[in-house]
């Protein structure tokens, strides 16, 4: 039984409270690009200047010897995702 509001509703009642986007994704369990997604969206998102891209931080942890799932795991991300970003990396440094 889903609750009144479902998750989207969860994520922005967190968001409001001071919780980041990291934060509300590792505690719900749920993916970062999706709490993104919904919070974006509400009145006062201020999106962060200067803040590392993901696939940055992705291709970094691929440089210093993390595999695709060590990576996936640790930044609550999708394998596929993480797997692509490094595919990518790996053929342009060719």
């Amino acid at each position: 039984m889903r609750r009144k509001g479902g998750k989207s509703e969860e994520f922005r009642r967190l968001y409001v409270g001071g919780k980041s986007v990291s934060e509300i994704s590792k505690e719900l369990g749920v993916n970062y690009s999706f709490v993104y997604g919904v919070v974006s969206k509400c009145e006062g998102f201020v999106k962060k200047e200067g803040v590392e891209s993901k696939g940055s931080v992705i291709r970094r942890m691929w440089d210093v010897g993390k595999t695709v799932g060590e990576i996936s795991h640790e930044l609550n991300s999708n394998y596929s995702y993480v797997w692509g970003v490094v595919e990518r990396y790996r053929k342009s440094k060719k």
